[in-house]
């Protein structure tokens, strides 16, 4: 395998895959790691103990990706698809309502029957337009998520950095961690996964505007979406179609990382 520098970042398109002699057994794919037994017993069990800090470490930022995730999916669906829920059904409701008051208005004698029906939709695309406003602070709360993903992805970096100074390249972009993923085809994935988190702001912004009615104008100056639009827009959004399934990742960390299991267990 060529030698490779940690000098810049690597892109998501460079994997770096492992041998099949590495897949065999994890008594195998440990082979290199046993290279930091050799030579001084003191200096031997001061590596070791560098070793077990940067896969603490890993850990440490393996599991806070996932919690994102998870902060992900409560930001997703159920604060900005509740709220979506709230705008679509309140402005339903003021449509009917307005639609078919007539009679109703009428009932009522003695009322200013323009001023009863324009008091009703003031006051409803008042609270309207609140529902709205706590939709789109929403798309906020997501920027927010990106923000932290990007900060586990240079712990991660850091980590390879770490890796090479202490033990060399070898260590840092070859040898498995636990089992057969390298510290850098943990990051190779990582980095992979975050910029569909990137895609998924894009397309949560744009379905968004069009649930609360904020997309921009058409050549005839219409804004307002149909309803058929507005719940078409919702099943998208539920659906976070551009973004990786969690039960697969947490598949994945419990084949490659020792007792992740009881690592995610832990508070």
């Amino acid at each position: 395998m060529v030698k490779e520098t940690i000098r810049s970042r690597p892109s998501p398109s460079q994997k770096r895959t492992v041998s099949d002699n590495q897949r065999k057994s994890p008594s195998n794919q440990r082979v290199k790691l046993l290279s930091l037994d050799n030579g001084d017993d003191d200096d031997s069990g001061r590596d070791q103990d560098r070793f077990r800090s940067l896969k603490s470490d890993l850990t440490v930022s393996l599991k806070r990706f996932i919690s994102l995730r998870s902060e992900w999916d409560d930001i997703v669906l159920t604060k900005a698809i509740g709220q979506s829920i709230k705008v679509i059904e309140l402005e339903s409701e003021i449509e009917s309502t307005l639609s078919n008051s007539d009679s109703v208005v009428r009932e009522c004698e003695g009322m200013d029957q323009v001023r009863l029906k324009d008091g009703y939709a003031w006051k409803q695309y008042c609270k309207l337009d609140q529902l709205r406003q706590k939709l789109l602070v929403t798309i906020d709360d997501m920027f927010r998520v990106i923000q932290s993903v990007q900060d586990v992805i240079r712990q991660i970096e850091d980590l390879m950095f770490r890796s090479s100074k202490e033990f060399g390249n070898t260590i840092a972009l070859e040898s498995p961690v636990w089992y057969t993923w390298s510290l850098s085809r943990f990051y190779d994935y990582i980095l992979e996964l975050s910029e569909q988190f990137n895609e998924s702001i894009g397309l949560n912004r744009c379905l968004i505007n069009v649930i609360s009615n904020t997309s921009t104008t058409d050549q005839d100056g219409k804004t307002t979406a149909t309803m058929s639009e507005r719940q078409a827009a919702l099943s998208y959004l539920a659906c976070q179609p551009m973004l990786y399934n969690r039960v697969e990742l947490e598949e994945i960390f419990s084949v490659e990382i020792e007792d992740w299991n009881l690592i995610r267990a832990k508070p």
